[in-house]
C-alpha cells in the first residue's frame, strides 16, 4: 500500500502534538544532533502493511525537519527526536521492530537505520528503491534486483575477522576465494528443474540463454530425472514466485549445495532425515534423486520452518505429500526420540555463513555473531551426535555446512570420530573426481571429505561436505 500523506492540520498535526508533549514529559529522551538529510522523497516511498511482533513496535513520524521515532515495548514508551532536514507534506512511516522483524518491514526500518547512522542519501535511498519497482516490468525488476546486490557494503569487521583466520587455514587458496565472496556481481545461481512440474519452455529457454547441465545425465552420480543447468557467467535467472496450490517450475540455488545430497546416495525406498531442512533445497533434490520411503524434513526455527513448508508446497505435488513428514523439532534431540529409525540422515548444520556475514549490515550484530561463533561447533557435535543416534547400522549420514571455517568442518567431524566408536568415515573419492569437473575443490582434505571454494567463473561455495558411516 501507498504511504499516508496526512495534511499539515490532521493526523500528522496531532502526532506532533502527541510527541512534544511526549517529549517534555518523563519518558522524553535527549535531542539527537543533525546527523544528515532525508535520503528519500515521499513520493518514492512504498511500504507493505506492517505486523505485529511480540507486542514491540515502531513508528516513525516526518514532521517539518524533524523525525520522531515513538518506540513501545510492553507498555513502555520511548521517543526519541532526530532532526534531518525539511520535507514537506509529513510522512507516517508504520514498521515492526527487529525484535521480530519481518522479511517485508526490513526495508522501512532500515531506512530510519540508516538515517541514525548517518550514512550516506545515495546509501540510504538505496533501500526506497527496492520497494519501488514491484511496479515496473519484470525485466526491469530483475535488473534493479542485479543492481541492488551489486551495491551491497561489505562489513570490514567480518573481513578482518576472515582475513586473520582464512588466510592461515587456506594459504594462497583465500586470495583468490576473497575475490569472489567480496564481489556479489561474481556469483552464480543453477537452476534445478522441478520434475514433477516439468517446462521445455524453461528448459529451452536455458540453452539458449547458454545454461548447460551440471553434469552429463549418464553420470554415475546423477539420475536421469535429476537436471540442473548452470552457466559459466555470472547472474540469475529470474525467479518465480510462491503462489498457493500451484507448483513451481524450477529453483534456483548455489549448486554446490546438490553436493551433499548426491554424497547420500539415496535409494528408493529408504527412510531419510533432512535434520535441518530450510529452507528445502536439500530436500526437494532428495525427492528428485530417488523415490524415498519416507522423507522426515525437519527444521526447529518456526520461521524458517514456515518458510520450509511453503518451498515443499511449491515444489511437490499432493499426490506425494504422504511419503513427505514436516516437523519442528529441536535437532538435538531427534536421535533420542527416534532411535535408529533411518537409512540415510543430511544434517546440513546452522553455520557461519560466509557470504551473508561478510554483508551484515548491523555492525553491533556482526561483532556478536564473530564474538558467539566459537559456540557453533557445540552446536554441531550435538546435532550430530543425535543424527547418529537416530540412524540405523549400516546407514550413512552426511554433515554440511556453507563455511570455511576449519573448526566448524574438519575438527567437528574429527572430535565425532574420536568420541563414538559406531562410526566410520566413508570414502568420497568417487564423488571428488566427478565434481572436479565444475568445482574447485579444496587440496589437503581426508578421503571423507570435500571442500568447494569459489573462484571466479566457478563461484559455487563455499561448500563442505563430509560423509560416515554407522556401524
Amino acid at each position: 500500500m501507498r504511504l499516508d500523506y496526512s495534511s499539515h492540520n490532521s493526523t500528522a498535526s496531532r502526532s506532533s502534538s502527541l510527541a512534544d508533549s511526549r517529549i517534555h514529559g518523563r519518558r522524553s529522551r535527549k535531542e539527537l544532533p543533525v546527523v544528515c538529510q532525508l535520503p528519500f522523497e515521499p513520493a518514492q516511498c512504498r511500504i507493505l502493511s506492517p505486523k505485529k511482533f511480540y507486542t514491540s513496535f515502531l513508528t516513525a513520524y516526518l514532521r517539518g525537519a524533524h523525525l520522531w521515532l515513538f518506540l513501545s515495548h510492553r507498555r513502555r514508551h520511548h521517543v526519541l527526536l532526530l532532526k534531518v532536514g525539511p520535507i514537506d507534506p509529513p510522512l507516517r512511516l508504520p514498521m515492526a521492530c527487529p525484535r521480530g522483524l519481518s522479511r517485508r518491514a526490513l526495508p522501512c526500518l532500515l531506512q530510519v537505520g540508516r538515517l541514525l547512522r548517518g550514512e550516506p542519501r545515495e546509501a540510504a535511498a538505496s533501500c526506497c528503491r527496492r520497494r519501488t519497482h514491484s511496479s515496473s516490468s519484470p525485466q526491469k525488476q530483475l535488473e534493479t534486483k542485479s543492481e541492488t546486490v551489486h551495491q551491497k557494503q561489505i562489513c570490514q569487521i567480518v573481513l578482518d575477522h576472515f582475513e586473520k583466520q582464512y588466510s592461515k587455514e587456506l594459504g594462497e587458496a583465500w586470495n583468490s576465494v576473497r575475490k569472489v565472496l567480496t564481489a556479489p556481481q561474481c556469483w552464480q545461481y543453477g537452476v534445478l528443474l522441478n520434475k514433477f512440474s516439468f517446462s521445455s519452455k524453461v528448459e529451452n529457454d536455458l540453452r539458449l540463454k547458454g545454461y548447460h547441465l551440471l553434469f552429463p545425465e549418464t553420470s554415475s552420480c546423477f539420475h536421469q530425472s535429476f537436471k540442473c543447468y548452470i552457466s559459466s557467467t555470472p547472474g540469475r535467472f529470474p525467479a518465480q514466485r510462491y503462489r498457493a496450490g500451484k507448483l513451481k517450475e524450477y529453483y534456483l540455488l548455489n549448486v554446490a549445495s546438490l553436493l551433499a545430497v548426491l554424497a547420500l546416495e539415496i535409494k528408493n525406498g529408504e527412510k531419510v532425515l533432512d535434520l535441518c531442512a530450510a529452507p528445502g533445497g536439500k530436500s526437494i533434490a532428495t525427492l528428485h534423486c530417488a523415490w524415498p520411503g519416507l522423507l522426515h524434513s525437519n527444521e526447529y526455527d518456526h520461521l524458517r520452518a514456515q518458510w520450509l513448508r511453503k518451498t515443499l508446497e511449491s515444489f511437490i505435488p499432493e499426490s506425494l505429500m504422504h511419503i513427505v513428514t514436516l516437523s519442528q523439532l529441536d535437532g538435538r534431540e531427534m536421535g533420542d526420540m527416534k532411535p535408529e529409525t533411518f537409512d540415510k540422515v543430511l544434517v546440513d548444520a546452522p553455520c557461519s555463513n560466509d557470504r551473508s556475514w561478510l554483508f551484515s549490515s548491523d555492525i553491533q550484530q556482526a561483532t556478536l555473531q564473530l564474538a558467539q561463533r566459537k559456540a557453533l561447533s557445540a552446536v554441531q557435535l550435538q546435532l550430530l551426535r543425535s543424527a547418529i543416534k537416530a540412524l540405523r547400522p549400516g546407514g550413512s549420514l552426511v554433515y554440511s555446512t556453507c563455511t570455511l571455517s576449519k573448526g566448524e568442518n574438519s575438527d567437528v567431524i574429527t572430535e565425532i570420530l574420536n568420541s563414538c566408536s559406531d562410526v566410520l568415515p566413508e570414502d568420497m573419492g568417487a564423488l571428488a573426481n566427478v565434481a572436479s569437473q565444475e568445482f574447485v575443490l579444496a587440496s589437503g582434505v581426508q578421503q571423507h571429505e570435500l571442500l568447494v571454494l569459489p573462484e571466479k567463473g566457478r563461484a559455487w561455495g563455499p561448500m563442505y561436505i563430509s560423509k560416515l558411516k554407522k556401524i
